[in-house]
């Protein structure tokens, strides 16, 4: 049944990460190769352009499952796509369906992308072109064979509208399953053999993740994977819809990397949030314009806290079963020219230019980093490690000006969990050559001192045009592998080489494939024909095979360093002086530090513009430090000044629950009298059994109220903390507004039954339908019984809400709902 589908795709998630048989893919049959149900991931789907949005909507799908909307367009033209070149071949003939749905009549069309591996001609064919319904599901389906020697296999749906549309279950099939015949057993490689020891890692472009030999060198070879280009600011950054407060991002160009990692269970490496290249101009300048003005360094901490937070959200949401195990926070800040008076890069160009820093520019220093990392480790899963990357990063002067100016500090901050090595490096062995052997391995050891972890990211020795051999080569290839080895092994720094990592899968995909004069580099491990080379051969004599581990099955990572309460025993204090102390507007309402008034110093957080009652303020708990079953104490001031002579705040907890389902839970509640402050406070909360993604917020029961919060605290379990003196508000008339409910199912009808609700003018049966409660039917306050007519199988998230004195009351609609199965 549908309705299982959720539990299955998590199970099955579950069951594959304990096994991680190294393939193409999975197929739930023999038969059947793609399968989509967005039940866990976005499985490699992407709108057509950075202004789609695509939503994996729970209860909006097939069946009342969890379906992918599509919103944002504006033309026909516009839809969802995702290539399955990672799944289909040429020459074999496959059946597509999916389940689409529109609000309105409609022709649905959905296309086939593949492309000539000799001439490289695009060709799109149209799979199917089907009528549609109004306000039904409906099945689009064909069946085609694309030829022989081709490849990519993009599918596009769109309709002849402009309007939002659901597709849901997504099959190929085929009597042939072309995943499993790509599929050869592996035998074991890199990872295998370091697994003991770290993670052993290359990566994809856009290019590259199309190519089945190179697929297998790394399902063969490695268990991390980084992308090369398509997660840099240049290709996730939106620049159409983003504001100040809310900069819009996408994963489009990584999504079949991604998809590829969540199939095969293999971590993934982000690269990067801050970094002077690649960067669009626009990020630093008024209205997100090329031609704008450079914005000030407050302006440009709201836009890479929303960008890094939106990363982080994106990842989350999109690719939940992904292991986002490290981030390159920043990226070659430090400038090898200024390394001996701080680093600083210049500014006289534009980002990225000559090495220009837009950054820079509008900080005047380097003060961005830390920032940078503050709001990575803000926002970053509790299991993401956190990055300095740096090139040249072997060299005396800038090796301690990284260390003095970003990862001592950082790291004792608590913000930074490591150096990454870039290792772009060619094949020098002597005292003196530049990238030496012994100068990079005691430059490795140097950063491994500071109690810090060490990754190698991008590893590629030169043998510089032929300027040296293929064996000396090999002997500086295995002499880093060695010694990563061997640190690991040690007691010194045992278990802090996180990562070696190769920068491409073969020598005719690298980005430095050719010296300056046009000559082969052969920089990497294997050759342009997919070859082992001698360099590979080495690397793989270090461990005796009898000795190798099982690569796909890596167990080897050390914990993220716990968040410490501090002497007060607070894990974290939200003070509002001159910043929003990283709390987010929730809704449509607007944050901002203000000297109107204060419980505490010069300001607090003012929240204005708010449209319904759950709008507010929210603040995202640190999942290193707030634990599932473990109580907390928590506290929130908060004040008002316009409007009703009292409302009633809240201090609430938002979750995901065991069960995948958002929930929410009163923290502490009190009724405030307009001009005073009081304190929201509970020193024993427990967080409940299961949950994650913890957010606190507050809202009021007024939608109307703007109000101000101030001194916003999470400490260790009992801790006091200091609000303003409590007073008895006035006694406020207690009504029971929601309904007692029963149900009966029969019939594929649901039965309704309730309690009278006193002053009630009407009743309403309430579905929560494409994330939003609608009423579905009303009857007089004299009727307290109805009757649905026959509907689909599913589960269906329900209320019966009550109308007094001319509204529908919707406080609390949450903790009212209920759930009822049709089966």
């Amino acid at each position: 049944m549908k309705k299982h589908k959720k539990l299955l795709a998590m199970l099955m998630a579950l069951s594959c990460m304990a096994t991680a048989v190294p393939q193409l893919a999975a197929p739930v049959s023999a038969q059947e190769v793609v399968y989509d149900s967005f039940e866990l991931n976005y499985d490699g789907w992407h709108g057509t352009d950075t202004s789609i949005e695509l939503f994996a909507d729970d209860g909006a799908g097939f069946e009342a499952s969890r379906g992918m909307k599509v919103t944002g367009r504006t033309s026909a033209e516009d839809g969802a796509a995702s290539s399955k070149g990672l799944y289909l071949s040429g020459g074999i003939n496959y059946d597509y369906s999916m389940q689409v749905y529109s609000e309105k009549d409609t022709t649905f069309k959905l296309t086939l992308k593949y492309i000539d591996e000799k001439t490289e001609e695009e060709t799109v064919v149209t799979l199917a072109e089907q009528k549609v319904k109004g306000g039904e599901w409906a099945e689009i389906s064909a069946d085609y064979k694309a030829p022989d020697d081709t490849y990519e296999y993009e599918l596009t749906l769109t309709n002849d509208l402009t309007d939002d549309f659901i597709f849901d279950d997504v099959k190929v099939t085929s009597e042939q399953s072309a995943a499993v015949a790509k599929a050869a057993s592996y035998e074991k490689g890199l990872k295998d053999e370091f697994a003991d020891y770290f993670r052993v890692g290359n990566i994809f472009n856009g290019n590259t993740i199309k190519n089945s030999s190179i697929q297998g060198i790394i399902l063969k070879d490695h268990n991390a994977v980084e992308c090369e280009n398509e997660t840099k600011p240049y290709a996730t950054i939106v620049q159409n819809g983003s504001t100040d407060t809310n900069v819009k991002v996408t994963l489009n160009s990584c999504a079949a990397i991604l998809d590829f990692c969540a199939k095969n269970h293999i971590a993934f490496r982000g690269h990067t949030f801050v970094w002077h290249s690649q960067t669009p101009e626009w990020f630093f300048k008024t209205n997100f314009s090329d031609y704008g003005s450079y914005v000030s360094s407050s302006v440009m901490d709201q836009r890479m806290e929303s960008y890094i937070k939106n990363m982080f959200n994106a990842y989350a949401s999109q690719y939940p079963s992904v292991n986002l195990y490290a981030y390159d926070v920043c990226n070659e800040v430090i400038y090898d020219g200024t390394a001996k008076s701080g680093g600083l890069r210049p500014t006289n160009g534009t980002n990225g230019q000559n090495g220009s820093s837009a950054w820079v520019r509008v900080y005047g220093n380097n003060s961005f980093v830390e920032k940078a990392f503050t709001y990575a480790r803000r926002y970053a899963p509790s299991t993401c490690k956190l990055y300095y990357n740096d090139y040249n990063e072997f060299a005396s002067d800038k090796k301690e000006c990284i260390k003095n100016t970003i990862l001592i500090p950082l790291h004792n901050k608590g913000l930074l969990d490591g150096m990454g090595m870039q290792s772009h490096i060619d094949c020098s062995t002597g005292q003196w050559d530049w990238g030496s052997t012994s100068s990079y391995l005691a430059a490795m050891d140097d950063y491994l001192s500071l109690g810090i972890d060490v990754q190698v990211t991008e590893l590629d020795i030169s043998r510089d045009g032929g300027r040296f051999t293929d064996q000396q080569q090999a002997e500086k290839y295995k002499a880093i592998f060695q010694h990563c080895v061997d640190v690991n092994a040690s007691g010194k720094y045992k278990g802090k080489v996180t990562l070696v990592q190769v920068w491409g899968p073969n020598d005719d995909n690298s980005w430095v494939g050719k010296n300056n004069s046009g000559q082969p580099n052969y920089p990497l491990l294997y050759n342009g024909n997919n070859q082992a080379k001698t360099a590979y051969n080495y690397v793989t004599s270090i461990i005796p095979k009898e000795k190798w581990g099982d690569g796909s099955n890596f167990n080897g990572e050390t914990p993220v360093k716990p968040v410490e309460p501090n002497k007060y025993g607070w894990y974290f204090q939200c003070g509002f002086e001159g910043d929003t102390s990283g709390f987010s507007a929730r809704g449509p309402a607007s944050i901002a530090s203000s000297s109107d008034t204060a419980f505490v110093g010069s300001n607090s957080l003012y929240v204005s513009g708010r449209e319904s009652a759950w709008n507010g303020a929210s603040y995202k708990l640190d999942s290193r430090a707030f634990k599932a079953g473990t109580e907390y104490s928590f506290s929130a001031i908060v004040s008002y000044l316009n409007g009703a002579s009292s409302d009633k705040f809240h201090l609430t907890l938002q979750y995901k629950g065991s069960d995948g389902v958002t929930h929410y839970d009163k923290i502490a509640s009190e009724t405030v009298a307009k001009g005073e402050w009081v304190q929201l406070a509970n020193t024993s909360y427990k967080i409940p059994e299961g949950a994650s993604d913890l957010e606190i917020y507050v809202e009021t029961d007024d939608a109307s109220t703007s109000f101000y919060v101030d001194e916003v605290i999470g400490a260790v379990a009992g801790t006091g903390i200091l609000g303003p003196e409590k007073k008895d508000p006035e006694p406020q008339p207690q009504t029971n507004l929601y309904p007692v409910v029963k149900t009966q199912v029969k019939d594929h009808k649901i039965g309704f039954k309730w309690d009278a609700v006193e002053g009630a003018e009407k009743y309403g049966i309430g579905v929560y339908q494409a994330n939003k409660w609608v009423v579905k039917k009303q009857v007089d306050a004299s009727v307290h019984t109805w009757t649905s007519p026959k509907v689909a199988n599913g589960t269906y998230r329900m209320v019966v809400l009550a109308k007094v004195n001319g509204e529908w009351v919707k406080a609390d609609v949450f903790k009212h709902a209920f759930y009822v199965t049709v089966n």
